[in-house]
């Protein structure tokens, strides 16, 4: 199972719509274990939103339509603006 990180291309519009480059939903055909820090620099409401529309499209376009899980715990906390580290 893989894990990328979000920074490869998953992002968010100003108007809240998930943007996902080709490389992003090559991987995400098969499937995916996880990605890292979906929504780094959304505020966590923002975040939480981002959040589900990938995990709603990582269900809906992966052959098993098995969920993800999102990493964007660090050492000292959830590593994502407007969170307490």
């Amino acid at each position: 199972m893989r894990i990328f990180h979000a920074n490869i291309g998953v992002q968010a519009s100003e108007a809240d719509e998930l943007i996902l480059s080709d490389k992003v939903k090559e991987k995400l055909k098969n499937g995916i274990a996880g990605i890292k820090n979906p929504g780094e620099y959304l505020s966590p409401q923002r975040a939480a939103l981002h959040s589900n529309k990938l995990q709603k499209y990582i269900i809906k376009s992966s052959r098993h339509g098995i969920p993800a899980l999102f990493i964007t715990e660090a050492y000292n906390g959830v590593d994502a603006t407007g969170t307490t580290l």
